[in-house]
């Protein structure tokens, strides 16, 4: 069983299972309303921003902060990381790291 055509493609390449019976699923969604936008004003985001959405725990985002920091020392801008999740390791206390925490589902981005 494979969500996508592509998915099936990578599989039977690397496995040669072409043999195997196989059906594509597919994931559906339902699209977001184009008219919602994620309320960067409500939480006074200005500008360009990386979003990361999930637990933030060590094992997810590995070099996330360490990475973003010197990437900032590299190229000033007024880039923002935001974070929307629960948090289980400390988050570095930077003027360009947004953490939010949990956000019910209307408040988060489409």
């Amino acid at each position: 069983m494979y969500n996508s055509k592509t998915e099936k493609t990578f599989v039977e390449t690397h496995f040669h299972n072409q043999n195997i019976p196989n059906e594509i699923a597919g994931v559906g969604i339902e699209p977001p309303d184009p008219k919602i936008n994620f309320p960067k004003e409500r939480f006074g985001i200005t500008g360009d921003y990386i979003l990361y959405v999930g637990r933030i725990a060590s094992e997810k985002v590995v070099n996330l902060f360490e990475d973003f920091i010197e990437y900032k020392k590299k190229y000033p801008s007024n880039l923002k990381l935001i974070l929307i999740g629960q948090a289980f390791i400390e988050i570095p206390q930077h003027s360009d790291i947004i953490y939010l925490g949990f956000v019910s589902d209307d408040m988060k981005p489409p």
